[in-house]
Parts: C-alpha cells; structure tokens; sequence
C-alpha cells in the first residue's frame, strides 16, 4: 500500500510569512553571520590591497523576500573567498608583469625575489559551511 500524500499550498505559503517563522528565521541567519564571522580567517596586517579583517567584514545576512542567506566574499574586493572555504592544491606562482616576484619576508623584513615559488596549496577553512552547522546545532 501506497500513502498518498495531499499538501494544502495555500496554507503552506501563509505559514511561511508567518511573522513567528520570520522571526526564527532572522534568529538562525543572525546566529549563522556571528558563527561564520568568529571561524573567518583574519590577517594581522592585511593583505590582497585590503585592511586586516577584510574577508570577515564582508560576512552579512540578505534578506529575499521568505528567505535569508548568509554571504561572505560577494564584493570585488574579496575574490579570494573561494580558495579561503574550499582550499586550493599546489601550485605554481609565476610573476605576471615583469621577470621576478618579490615580496617582504614578515620575520626578517628582507626583501625577496623569485621567478617562481612552489606554493604547497591552502587548506579549506569551510566558513560557511562551518557556520552553517554551527548555526543548525545551535538553533
């Protein structure tokens, strides 16, 4: 035997609206924001152009309609967002103008330049997906 199941829609839609559910809702979202902020990468000194803290401003709560989602990295200023959640593997940096890459080594000060560097890849921090289940645990 088969069970046969019949949904009311209309019923369905008013609950959603519901200002209680709304309300759950915005709680959920708020505590996802603050669970995503507190796992987000900082630099102590800023990096990519950006101030310290860069990618963890951007982390916020948008509203569409029914439904709330919690962003991070959707600004131009914080393309890296999707090598910080997923990681990245090994890879090679070549310097794009120019023959050399330089930089300033952070424990000696001394100034640095290669024509490649071997970057062992970037492990996953999972802010949103963290946060996410942070939030659900938490709700």
């Amino acid at each position: 035997m088969v069970a046969v199941w019949t949904f009311n829609h209309t019923e369905l839609e008013r609950l959603v609206v519901h200002p209680k559910v709304q309300a759950d809702l915005d709680r959920r979202a708020e505590a996802g924001r603050a669970a995503a902020d507190a796992v987000c990468p900082r630099s102590e000194d800023g990096r990519n152009g950006n101030p310290a803290g860069h990618l963890a401003s951007t982390v916020r709560v948008e509203k569409r309609g029914p439904a709330r989602r919690i962003l991070y990295g959707n600004d131009t200023t914080a393309w890296y967002a999707p090598l910080i959640e997923w990681g990245t593997r090994p890879h090679i940096i070549l310097p794009r103008n120019g023959r050399y890459l330089r930089w300033v080594d952070p424990g000696t000060g001394r100034v640095i330049y290669a024509r490649m560097v071997r970057h062992p890849g970037t492990p996953a921090y999972r802010v949103m997906s963290g946060a996410a289940l942070q939030a659900a645990r938490n709700g």
